[in-house]
Order: C-alpha cells, then structure tokens, then sequence
C-alpha cells in the first residue's frame, strides 16, 4: 500500500511538472507572439509590456533578456537595455550578442572608447563578426583613428566587396579624411549597387558644391 502511495505521488508530480512545463511554454510562445507584432509597428513600450509576466516567472532566461535589451535600445531606455543585456551576458558568458547589443549602446551614447573596447574583444574571438566589425569601425573613425577604422573596413571589404554598408562607412571615412576623389570612387560604386542611397548622394553633393 506504502509502495501504491509513493507510485501516485510520483505519477502526480509528474503530470504537474508536464502541465507546468506546457503553460509556460504556451506563455512564452504568446507573450514573443504579441511583442514581435507590436515592435513592427513601432510600439515598442508594449512590446515591452507583453514580455513582462514571462520575464517575472523565468528572469534568468538568456532569449528573454536579450530581446529585452533590444526592445529597450529601440525605446532609447538605455539603462534598461545595459542591464538586460549584461544579465543575458552572465547567463551565457560567452555569447556575443548581448556585447553587440553593448556596443550599439555605446555608440548611441558616443561612449566611443568603450565601444572600441568591447568591438576588439568580440573581433578576438570572431576575427569576421558582420556587426563588430562594423560598429567597431564607426567608433574608430568617430575617435579619429581613421588608419585603425581603415583597416576594419578593408578587411571587410575584401571579404564583402559588395557590401553596401561598409562601402559607406569607407566613404565617409575618406570624406572625413577630405580625400575626395578616393570618397567619389568608394560611393559611386555604392550607387551602382544601391542607386537610391540617400547618405551616398548626400556626401557627393557635398563634394561638388565644396570643389565648385
């Protein structure tokens, strides 16, 4: 009988810890449900607000946090997205992305050498990091390490030729270098790639009005 008891119990902690399981699951498919449809309207406090009561049952989860600091960097809640981001890095320490989401902040903020810092850590470890790599090579040209930035952007875009994006942030090193002709051929090519880009027309306006 003693035995039939223990086998009912288990049975029943059993189903409790499945149902458990199955609700915050459920929870957590409805609550990013609801959040990623408001971030695509620009509603960001209520995709914000969605994700909330999963957060007070699991705050140490590693995609909750991460998408929390997100969502705060893009309502511009910086010291809350600093912290969810920090929090996902101590969870998983040797992940990147809470650290790109560090230096997006940074960068933001103009905390250009901290930036710097953090994008020479993540680029040890991952030589080629799309977003390192380019945040990286934004702060540096920002702090006007324009040799430092240089190399970031050529290595890229050796590997990336067509790359729109740091075909520009080349371009406006060079502008900010005032190496005209080297600024017209990187965004002139930018402009066959991506004929509307309006930063590229912008610079090269700039370039022909200053040279007359």
């Amino acid at each position: 009988m003693k035995n039939l008891c223990c086998i009912f119990t288990a049975i029943s902690l059993f189903f409790f810890s499945f149902n458990a399981f199955s609700s915050n699951e459920e929870l957590q498919k409805t609550s990013f449900h609801k959040s990623y449809g408001y971030e695509r309207v620009g509603d960001y406090k209520n995709a914000i607000n969605s994700l909330i009561g999963l957060y007070k049952k699991t705050p140490k989860d590693y995609i909750l946090n991460l998408r929390l600091g997100y969502l705060y960097y893009l309502q511009g809640s910086f010291s809350n997205a600093k912290f969810h981001y920090l929090a996902a890095k101590k969870i998983s320490p040797n992940a990147l992305s809470p650290q790109l989401g560090m230096m997006r902040i940074s960068n933001v903020k103009e905390n250009f050498d901290d930036a710097e810092l953090l994008g020479y850590k993540v680029i040890k470890k991952d030589f080629y990091n799309y977003y390192a790599n380019l945040y990286l090579s934004y702060a540096l040209r920002k702090n006007k390490k324009y040799d430092n930035a240089a190399e970031i952007d050529k290595k890229m875009l050796d590997v990336y030729p067509d790359d729109t994006t740091f075909l520009l942030e080349y371009g406006l090193l060079k502008f900010q270098q005032k190496d005209y002709a080297k600024t017209k051929e990187i965004l002139s090519l930018l402009l066959v790639l991506e004929p509307e880009n309006v930063s590229a027309k912008e610079v090269l306006s700039q370039i022909s009005q200053t040279q007359g």
